[in-house]
């Protein structure tokens, strides 16, 4: 692995269209970040469990590195393997707790060659457990996509692996560190052309669906019923066809249900598409396109895709790499509408932007943003905005989905639990987002600093946990059940 010298980045991100001080400040020399290598994922977690968080860097021709988070906003590399490049070539980088104690254990997968499942033991002391996992491959595949899940609800993670030329497959766990593959019962299918998957509870059930993008063919929504998993993208009008390389799951429009913003391009110009999910509205599952009115679709060959509250005023926004062209900071007005708010100098940070994360890095409560850049630096963003108008939920559950993947967490004002009137805003702890990019395991809410709370989480299985009256500018850890 190659570290530049000296660099000086002068680069500021987010004044644009609302002439505001910048949101973002361009931390990478100070951070220890400025890798030139050929870059693909990223990964955002807590690995060594000392409460800060880490960043794990998939590498087309390097070892996958962890950037170990050793004070605020510096990191130092860990390169996983012997500098043999034994576990070179990775695309996606998926942390799961697949033993169910309490550390990230992660799977490494390959676009030409087969996966790798590390256990962590405490302290990033790994040790490859493929073999005894039940997760060796007979024949290497092209994989891109790598989720974890609870989909039948008994606690233990499963893993749903996308393989674009032989077809995705899926595992279920037994919470030690074990799987048997189910795939032929979950009927996934031939060669899928999967460039990403992720679990989403897109009914609100309460159980994990399935969500494969899918290039140069139709995207698949696979709905749990709680015994079978059965795509319903085509009826759902969302099984667009085409150059498809991610996906993030998100509550556009502050409704209580999960909207889809489809990342469509790569290597080729088709407009990324924007689908408001109608369950909130009407009572049932349905997703009506609105790119349009959103005032997307322009926003070139879409390839990465991070999602987060930037500027802590309630809504989500969007912030989108390109493969060839510059990126977007796409904020969301409250309205269905998006404004891009990227400077005109920030054209293109390198050529190929690709894995995307917006994660709150240095715990001061705003969303700060890592960029992998497939020919040139990767870059670090630090969030400037900095006050008290937040709020963080991490959701440790005890039956072996230690970190609450698939939970839906509700904020409601004080005193209106569970009622519509009270309802503030939702988010998903979601495992995959954008392309090969997994953002932390919490919740993160942009919202008054000077009121009060009550904060409901629903998690596979039927779990359900509640605190009342929490203040804001704080992180909340509920446990159960």
């Amino acid at each position: 692995m190659r570290l530049l010298g000296p660099l000086t980045l002068l680069v500021w991100f987010g004044s644009g269209a609302s002439g505001q001080p910048p949101l973002f400040e361009d931390v990478t020399q100070d951070a220890g970040l400025g890798q030139q290598v050929i870059s693909w994922g990223i990964a955002v977690a807590d690995m060594d469990g000392d409460g800060a968080l880490d960043l794990l860097f998939a590498n087309q021709e390097e070892d996958t590195t962890v950037l170990k988070q050793t004070a605020g906003f510096v990191f130092d590399p860990v390169l996983l393997g012997d500098g043999g490049q034994v576990n070179a070539g990775v695309e996606v980088v998926a942390p799961g707790d697949v033993d169910g104690d309490g550390d990230l254990d992660f799977l490494t997968a390959r676009w030409g060659g087969t996966p790798t499942l590390w256990l962590n033991n405490g302290n990033l002391d790994l040790a490859d457990i493929t073999e005894q996992a039940g997760l060796t491959l007979e024949a290497p595949c092209r994989s891109a996509g790598a989720a974890w899940g609870d989909v039948n609800g008994d606690g233990a993670l499963d893993l749903c692996l996308g393989r674009a030329d032989l077809g995705d497959m899926l595992f279920l766990g037994h919470g030690d560190g074990t799987f048997t593959d189910v795939t032929a019962q979950a009927n996934l299918g031939g060669p899928s052309g999967t460039e990403g998957l992720t679990f989403v509870d897109a009914d609100n059930d309460g159980d994990p669906d399935l969500f494969c993008a899918r290039n140069q063919a139709r995207c698949a929504l696979y709905l749990n019923d709680g015994t079978a998993l059965t795509d319903q993208a085509p009826t759902l009008g969302i099984a667009a066809r085409g150059a498809n390389f991610g996906q993030v799951f998100f509550d556009m429009d502050n409704d209580g249900d999960l909207d889809l913003y489809l990342i469509r391009g790569g290597w080729e110009t088709e407009p990324n598409r924007l689908y408001r999910n109608l369950l909130s509205e009407t009572g049932v599952l349905g997703f009506q396109p609105a790119t349009l009115e959103a005032g997307l679709g322009d926003e070139g060959m879409g390839w990465g895709c991070a999602v987060g509250d930037v500027d802590l005023d309630g809504d989500e926004d969007l912030f989108l790499n390109n493969h060839n062209g510059p990126s977007h900071l796409l904020l969301n007005n409250g309205d269905g509408t998006f404004t891009d708010d990227t400077p005109g100098d920030m054209v293109q940070m390198g050529s190929g932007c690709l894995g995307a994360v917006l994660a709150d890095l240095d715990d001061d409560g705003d969303l700060d943003l890592v960029v992998r850049v497939l020919d040139g630096l990767d870059r670090l963003f630090r969030n400037t905005t900095n006050t008290g108008n937040w709020l963080k939920v991490r959701v440790r559950l005890t039956n072996g989905n230690t970190f609450g993947y698939g939970a839906h967490v509700m904020v409601y004002r004080a005193g209106q639990l569970d009622q519509p009137a009270g309802f503030v805003a939702m988010r998903e702890i979601s495992l995959h987002q954008g392309w090969c990019s997994v953002p932390p395991p919490e919740a993160h809410f942009g919202l008054p600093g000077n009121a009060r709370y009550d904060v409901l989480v629903n998690a596979p299985g039927g779990i359900r946990l509640t605190a009342l009256g929490v203040a804001a500018g704080q992180t909340v850890e509920l446990r159960g059940p």
